[in-house]
């Protein structure tokens, strides 16, 4: 998605937000936001569903948190707060956090993630 889309989409996302006319919630599901320059955005109730967020500048952004992994893997793990619960993009994974630490222990059955995945609640449950 182009920078300039985005902002125009941002803007009325913004007015959403604040009960403005012309006001639009944001759907970015599935949208390529690879690179783009989400910084200072409020992304409350956006609809971020199967967006890819890598190389996205997220610096200031509301209601997104952004993880970096604790090994060699150097993956980024993203979590959305949506509705009462955090949705989490890792990979090609996109699901609930306890979703996300059953994928793991079923299929990689690490420490190191698991651990990852606890310092992730701990920190969340400040934002719940």
């Amino acid at each position: 998605m182009k920078q300039e889309e985005l902002n125009k989409i941002l803007e009325l996302h913004r007015k959403w937000l604040n009960a403005e006319e012309e006001g639009l919630r944001a759907d970015l599901s599935y949208a390529n936001l690879n690179g783009s320059d989400l910084s200072y955005a409020d992304l409350s109730y956006a609809d971020l569903r199967n967006a890819d967020l890598r190389g996205a500048d997220l610096e200031y952004t509301k209601n997104i948190y952004k993880f970096n992994a604790y090994d060699t893997s150097k993956r980024m793990v993203y979590c959305v707060k949506h509705k009462d619960t955090f949705m989490c993009r890792a990979g090609c994974f996109y699901g609930t956090l306890d979703e996300l630490e059953e994928k793991v222990k079923k299929n990689h059955n690490s420490k190191v993630y698991l651990g990852n995945i606890a310092i992730m609640r701990e920190i969340l449950k400040d934002y719940e």
